[in-house]
């Protein structure tokens, strides 16, 4: 974290895009000594605790610098929770996706479906929802329309600007996403659709699932 405030000191008075990739969350679970034992939910929490420290460590800086009103932030997740962490959920009384079925490596909204924070003072109000899909892959559009570069022809084709949908959530940016959680090689996890209020499981290649439509 230290490094990623390092950068903003030094990259304040121009467009600069960070992108900060955590391990917090991700096994081996080990916090550092001083978060441990503070969320009260084992260690897995801890590193939450973690997470949410440096989280705000950045947005301390924008603050501190006086550009957190004109800074773009963006808080998400490539998966859900992962299923091997079952007995924490159960001694701790915490579902690690909430009320979404299934895991990550799973089709189910469990393991695709993930918070997308959005921090953006002057543009998007505080506490707003957005019902509009998204996908993490929309991530590379808008970084570049913000910071007014031009992407390649070849360079993430498959991303679609969200930046309209987050001045006016009104505005849908997409009207389907596909998934794989855990990868095209996983022979556990099928890939699935979503237009609209509609979600298809796809069986693939995989016998563990048959083809599921959804209105989720």
């Amino acid at each position: 974290v230290w490094q990623a405030r390092s950068f903003i000191r030094t990259n304040k008075d121009k467009p600069f895009l960070l992108y900060l990739a955590t391990h917090d969350v991700h096994a081996p679970i080990a916090p550092n000594p001083r978060f441990l034992g503070t969320s009260g939910t084992g260690r897995r929490g801890d590193t939450i605790q973690q997470f949410d420290w440096c989280v705000g460590e950045i947005t301390r800086t924008l603050r501190d610098l006086g550009i957190e009103n004109n800074t773009l932030v963006l808080v998400s997740s490539d998966n859900g929770g992962c299923g091997v962490y079952q007995d924490q959920e159960k001694q701790y009384g915490q579902k690690l996706n909430g009320p979404l079925r299934g895991y990550k490596v799973t089709p189910y909204e469990g393991g695709v479906r993930e918070p997308f924070i959005v921090r953006w003072p002057a543009k998007v109000k505080p506490g707003s929802v957005n019902p509009q899909i998204v996908a993490l892959v929309d991530c590379l559009a808008p970084a570049a329309a913000a910071t007014g570069q031009t992407l390649p022809e070849t360079a993430g084709p498959d991303s679609f600007d969200l930046l309209p949908t987050l001045l006016d959530p009104t505005k849908p940016v997409r009207d389907h996403v596909i998934t794989q959680s855990g990868g095209a090689s996983h022979p556990a996890c099928p890939r699935a659709i979503r237009s609209g209020k509609w979600k298809l499981l796809t069986q693939q290649d995989s016998p563990k699932y048959k083809p599921e439509l959804y209105d989720p």
